[in-house]
């Protein structure tokens, strides 16, 4: 619609043009501004999605002449019948545009117009669920029709909307469309108002037979024999009054319109049970002689009458059981193929905006709905009772067929799309989470914030690449986060809570590792030597050295588990002239050992899971169920590999491997040795079998179809090694006699955790047992010497490329079948 914006650009801005250009060009040059002047008025109209022919016709012809007259300003100077001459060619180039525009606008209100066409149809079953209950419906046919006068003005309403904005717009066949969505709903109310009343009536006919019978009984009970008039008078008015009673209430309640038919019905019931408790009352009231003669006259009268009736029943019964079988068994399966087709007919194109799962509930709801009427309208031509003791039954089996078999297509529907959106954003899964994974065995995130923001991005990415509802994907995402996040913060927290300052998280060089070690324990070996007598040493003398680095030393061959021979010693420097530099005892580590103390595993992480194929088969419906088997076994080839930071080496052993699970396989081992290694990576490769057999029940009476998925997973499974770094003692330089230099200056001890087990042993060649008793620092030095914390790093590694397949088989009814396109 061209506001009042538009209309200030055509009249300011365009006559400026014109008159510009009038300087320069003359008529022609005007003309072709004309023109342009005539597309940006076309656009500005079509900017309105919802304007008539009518009204796009009085804009457009206005704008045209506003320009035309522009036109004639812009070229006034010329004489005037070379005016008259450019505006009439001007006028005369519209109408093609002015058509153009017409035919573009008329085609989208076609297309508005249908799309309310549809939605209108729609809304008559959610308008009609507000009259009408889901139960059962105990309205009258006059109230049934009278409901549904407030449809009268559809048509004309959606004419009169059509009309507004152009009569070729309105849909072909609109008002045909409208009424048969009409009929079609008022058929199946009206069919479901009569079972209910049919329902409604049998129960009140077996109340009031059951009373009748209750009466007669009482009366039986009460009159002797041979008062045969007394008994007659009694029962009949007994009976005579249940039928007074029904047909009264059937009056003034039922409101249905066979009235008459179950008057008759319960009339002929009422008679049967009056003559039924008669001849009970006859049977127990004559006497014996009396009823032995009496008794076998009529036995035989009864047996010839009995047999003859029977005869004649089951002959009647056959031929209407044969009737409505021949009738109803070849509408069903035809029902159920038009349902199906017409389920099959629904697009499960991921890539449309429209296949949504409400969308697809909606058309699989209406495809069982116009099944279900089309079952209602073949009932109806039976001209059957609805509760007929013969026709019910065989009825009702067919009704019970058509409804589980449309419901297992229509569920199966949904369902397929419910199994190709969750294929979908699995795999699309699966693409996303892998970067996470990755960063984190790298240990590239220096906190679990930064581990959630990086998953807080990527859910992102899901949620804006994912197809379907997005309540349905979020769940998909919070299963993964549910599984897999708590194994990625323990790796993160793992991670950095066994970080040393000035280690760099472990990886630093080996010799970085021995100075944090002697720092830890150089304040208790300092107070050994103190405490032991050794000279010029306190316990914090050394508390501020740094220790030197004396090179490696040479490796003792008769010590084949020596691995590391460097020696680090804590010179004791003289301060202030008070100390003996020649005599002041120095402290020094060698012979150090590694030792693997524990493995700590972590909790596996599915690095990678991607769809490998998709195998569908269908079996044809069978009489009884089946037993099947899908699925092969073939052989896969899987190379793990194991890598970690210094001081640890994984020997791994791979075995026989059914796939991967969420949990460690017993049959992989590994074997862990300490040495003063670098980064360490191995790998191994086996080769297992893989199975995907699976075997099947699948449902009588139906056409299955059986799908199987299978997936290669990849997990990947960390560990931390917590390690013992060890070094044995030396005293240096030192002395233990006051002012006796040439005493015994180097005295060798065992590895720092073991010195206290030779004092308690009181070893030579110290006096321990003395030297304990009379400090009692001596014995905190030696237990923090024995403390594990000391000496202990964590090592972090991890297994990957565990390799296994697995497969989901599920059976569905049949139904459409769709190719799975995972994003790539």
């Amino acid at each position: 619609m061209v506001d009042i914006v538009d209309h200030i650009y055509l009249v300011s801005v365009l006559p400026m043009a014109l008159a510009s250009k009038s300087f320069r060009s003359g008529a022609q040059a005007v003309r072709i501004d004309f023109a342009n002047s005539l597309s940006v008025v076309s656009d500005t109209i079509l900017r309105d999605p919802n304007l008539s022919t009518q009204l796009l016709s009085i804009k457009f012809d206005g704008s045209v002449n506003l320009l035309l007259s522009q036109l004639a300003s812009a070229i006034s100077y010329m004489p005037v019948d070379v005016v008259r001459a450019a505006q009439n060619t001007a006028s005369n180039s519209t109408a093609a545009v002015k058509a153009d525009l017409i035919a573009t606008n008329l085609n989208r209100i076609k297309t508005l117009m249908s799309t309310t066409l549809t939605n209108l149809v729609g809304s008559i079953g959610d308008e009609l669920s507000k009259i009408f209950s889901t139960g059962s419906i105990l309205q009258s046919r006059t109230d049934i029709n009278n409901a549904f006068t407030m449809f009268n003005t559809l048509s004309s309403t959606f004419k009169t909307k059509g009309d507004m904005y152009d009569p070729q717009a309105l849909p072909d066949k609109y008002e045909a469309t409208i009424q048969s969505a009409l009929d079609l709903h008022k058929s199946g109310i009206q069919s479901k108002a009569a079972s209910s009343w049919g329902v409604w009536a049998t129960d009140l006919s077996q109340a009031s037979i059951k009373t009748l019978t209750e009466t007669l009984v009482t009366l039986g009970r009460n009159t002797q024999v041979g008062n045969d008039n007394q008994y007659n008078t009694s029962a009949s008015s007994g009976c005579d009054t249940a039928k007074s009673d029904f047909r009264q209430k059937l009056d003034n309640e039922y409101l249905w319109s066979d009235k008459q038919d179950k008057k008759d019905l319960f009339t002929t019931a009422a008679d049967n049970t009056m003559a039924a408790q008669k001849a009970i009352w006859l049977k127990n009231k004559v006497s014996t002689a009396l009823a032995s003669k009496f008794g076998m006259h009529f036995d035989v009268f009864v047996s010839e009458k009995k047999s003859n009736f029977v005869n004649t029943y089951n002959t009647a019964c056959d031929t209407y059981k044969a009737y409505i079988t021949a009738e109803l068994a070849g509408q069903v399966p035809l029902i159920i193929q038009s349902c199906r087709d017409q389920l099959d007919l629904i697009d499960l194109n991921l890539d449309l905006p429209t296949t949504t799962r409400v969308q697809i509930i909606l058309l699989s709801n209406a495809a069982v709905t116009i099944a279900k009427n089309k079952f209602t309208l073949a009932k109806g031509n039976l001209h059957a009772l609805p509760n007929g003791a013969i026709s019910s039954t065989k009825i009702q089996t067919y009704q019970s067929q058509l409804d589980i078999g449309l419901e297992l297509d229509r569920k199966a529907k949904v369902d397929k799309y419910d199994e190709v959106v969750s294929v979908y954003n699995q795999a699309l899964l699966s693409e996303i989470i892998i970067p996470i994974t990755d960063q984190t065995l790298a240990n590239n995130f220096i906190s679990t914030s930064a581990l959630d923001t990086k998953i807080t991005t990527q859910l992102m990415l899901f949620m804006s690449k994912k197809k379907g509802e997005e309540e349905l994907a979020l769940a998909k995402w919070n299963e993964w986060k549910t599984r897999t996040y708590p194994a990625l913060v323990e790796v993160v927290q793992r991670n950095n809570s066994y970080k040393v300052d000035g280690l760099d998280g472990n990886l630093a060089a080996i010799k970085a590792i021995q100075e944090h070690v002697v720092d830890n324990i150089k304040i208790n070996c300092s107070g050994l030597a103190s405490e032991l007598g050794m000279s010029y040493i306190g316990a914090w003398t050394l508390s501020d050295v740094k220790p030197q680095d004396m090179g490696m030393s040479v490796t003792d061959p008769t010590k084949p588990n020596q691995q590391n021979s460097r020696i680090f010693r804590l010179n004791n420097t003289p301060r202030n002239g008070y100390y003996d530099v020649n005599n002041s005892t120095n402290i020094e580590f060698f012979d150090w050992v590694v030792e693997v103390s524990d493995i700590i595993w972590c909790k596996p992480i599915i690095t990678d899971l991607k769809p490998l194929k998709l195998d569908t088969t269908e079996y044809p419906a069978q009489n009884t169920p089946i037993t099947v088997t899908v699925g092969a076994s073939s052989a896969v080839t899987s190379t793990i590999t194991d890598s970690q930071s210094w001081g640890v080496n994984a020997g791994v052993e791979v075995g026989y491997k059914l796939g991967v699970n969420d949990s460690w396989q017993a049959n992989l081992k590994a074997t862990f040795n300490g040495n003063f290694s670098s980064m360490k990576s191995r790998s191994e490769s086996t080769t297992y079998t893989s199975t995907t057999s699976a075997q099947l029940t699948l449902s009588a009476n139906c056409v299955n179809c059986v799908n199987q998925k299978v997936f290669v997973q990849k997990t990947s499974l960390p560990y931390t090694a917590k390690v013992k770094v060890v070094p044995r003692l030396r005293f240096q330089n030192g002395y233990t006699i006051w002012d006796c230099s040439d005493h015994q200056s180097t005295f060798e001890f065992r590895r720092t955790d073991e010195i206290r087990d030779d004092a308690l042993a009181n070893a030579d060649p110290w006096e321990w047992k003395l030297a304990m008793e009379r400090s009692s620092y001596l014995v905190n030095y030696l237990d923090n010497l024995t403390t594990a914390s000391q000496y202990e790093f964590y090592v972090k590694g991890k297994w990957e490329g565990i390799t296994g397949k697995y497969a989901v088989t599920t059976v569905t009814p049949k139904n459409t079948m769709t190719t799975l396109l995972p994003p790539s």
